[in-house]
């Protein structure tokens, strides 16, 4: 008599792993939650934005955007999924440790991150290739109310480069995308060779 082969089924419920939670869409289907901007990135130019989303549990989950709303758009991103809300609370107090953040509605936050991004695209320039996942904590760019905010200085880019090498990197793209309708700076360090 021949033997039946044991099959591997599973028995519960199958855990993602935190990139394919995000990429499945579940996040956007959370409760939204907090939301912090940096208090001076309309005047410096660059900033933190945080959008969190409530689990039915109490969880909560978040994405932290570094945004350049001069030209480079997201910098930076990241993202912790399913922390106690306590968590979230130390989170947010540690950044406030470094720069002033302010609670804002939603709608706010999502226009800063979906708008530095469309305003980089003009330029040629991609997000940080991590918001392919973290951008799945915010709604599609198009599914919330548009508000009226003022990406670039003085209605145009302007890239703020922290090194000669970081304004080489970027040059060539913005002439090919936007000709010499853009400004920039380098911050220069006196005692960098």
């Amino acid at each position: 008599m021949a033997k039946k082969k044991k099959t591997n089924k599973p028995t519960g419920a199958l855990h993602l792993s935190p990139e394919r939670y995000l990429l499945s869409g579940a996040a956007q289907r959370l409760e939204k939650g907090k939301c912090y901007i940096s208090s001076e990135m309309e005047d410096c130019g660059e900033g933190i934005v945080i959008v969190s989303r409530r689990h039915n549990g109490g969880r909560v989950s978040f994405a932290a955007y570094l945004v350049d709303i001069y030209c480079l758009g997201v910098k930076k991103c990241y993202f912790n999924l399913r922390l106690e809300p306590f968590q979230f609370e130390d989170y947010i107090s540690e950044h406030q440790s470094q720069v002033e953040l302010r609670e804002a509605t939603y709608e706010e936050a999502h226009n800063w991150v979906w708008g530095a991004v469309a305003w980089a695209e003009k330029a040629g320039l991609k997000p940080h290739k991590d918001f392919a996942v973290s951008k799945m904590m915010l709604d599609k760019a198009d599914d919330c109310a548009k508000m009226d905010l003022e990406f670039g200085h003085n209605g145009q880019h302007f890239l703020m480069a922290n090194t000669m090498q970081e304004l080489d990197h970027y040059l060539p793209t913005l002439r090919e995308h936007l000709g010499e309708d853009f400004d920039y700076s380098v911050r220069i360090d006196p005692f960098d060779n």
